[in-house]
């Protein structure tokens, strides 16, 4: 559970920069 947390917030970091690229990863991890 720690490392998917540490996963999304890395995300989360990128999405404002990224905004659709990090959407795509987001829903690629959570698969």
């Amino acid at each position: 559970m720690t490392r998917h947390t540490a996963i999304v917030i890395d995300i989360t970091d990128m999405t404002p920069q990224t905004m659709g690229t990090g959407h795509g990863t987001m829903t690629a991890t959570k698969n």
